[in-house]
């Protein structure tokens, strides 16, 4: 602002201190002495910035350094384990993808997240890729107290399976109790079981759960053709959003 003009006089004398406070620099950036002054104090001042895409990269104030990988000072490089939320960035639809990891292995990590076409896609990254990062916690699913509670109690009273898996064929016959119609319980089994498993854990029943109490809020018309619509609307809109009231299901018999 000061080389534009576009700062008064007084505020000149100010740019001028602000000059003679820095740090020495040498053509290649800070001097080494400064370098290794802030190292051995410990005061590297490494910080967190984003790009306009966002991905994630730290650079350091004193000395000018930037890098993708996260510094030591701020908790070292990230480390993701199978079922971890991630997000990954799709360059063909230019956005990030909400999703999970699937595996991890030497250094890779292998994710499969939803694009915003409603599709599903899946990708093998280095662990320290900067077009993968972890999930932020208004990504994730973050059930509501009323939602974990009675999603648990549901899914502890089915009678086969262990405490963390329920038989598939066991899960669909309770959505069953929704009285959603055929084509919108296809919509949800496959945003919640893409792969189908014939096993389901918690956390995609809870996912079956909530897309059944989003579809039983959404205009009957709209939930009955169900198809492509309403799988793009459940899986970008709904998935990672509290529906308005708990799903409502039929007593069993």
């Amino acid at each position: 602002m000061v080389t534009g003009g576009e700062v008064s006089d007084d505020m000149k004398i100010v740019a001028d201190r602000m000059q003679s406070i820095r740090a020495p620099r040498t053509s290649g950036g800070y001097s080494q002495a400064a370098k290794s002054g802030s190292k051995s104090l410990g005061i590297e001042k490494w910080k967190a910035a984003k790009t306009p895409e966002g991905h994630s990269y730290y650079y350091n104030s004193r000395t000018g350094e930037s890098t993708w990988e996260r510094p030591m000072e701020l908790g070292g490089p990230l480390v993701y384990k199978s079922g971890d939320e991630v997000e990954v960035w799709s360059n063909g639809m230019r956005a990030w993808g909400k999703g999970k990891v699937l595996q991890v292995k030497d250094d890779k990590v292998t994710a499969e997240f939803c694009l915003r076409d409603g599709s599903v896609a899946r990708k093998e990254l280095p662990c320290q890729h900067k077009d993968l990062r972890p999930a932020a916690a208004e990504a994730m699913q973050a059930w509501s107290s009323d939602e974990q509670e009675a999603y648990q109690s549901w899914f502890s009273a089915m009678k086969d399976g262990s405490s963390s898996s329920k038989p598939a064929l066991q899960v669909s016959q309770f959505l069953w109790r929704s009285g959603l119609p055929r084509e919108a319980l296809k919509q949800v089994w496959a945003i919640a079981n893409p792969g189908s498993r014939t096993s389901l854990s918690f956390e995609e029943f809870a996912k079956c759960c909530r897309l059944v109490a989003h579809c039983q809020a959404l205009d009957a018309d709209f939930v009955k053709r169900g198809d492509r619509p309403l799988r793009v609307r459940l899986r970008t809109e709904c998935l990672h959003k509290r529906p308005p009231a708990l799903p409502r299901f039929e007593k069993g018999a």
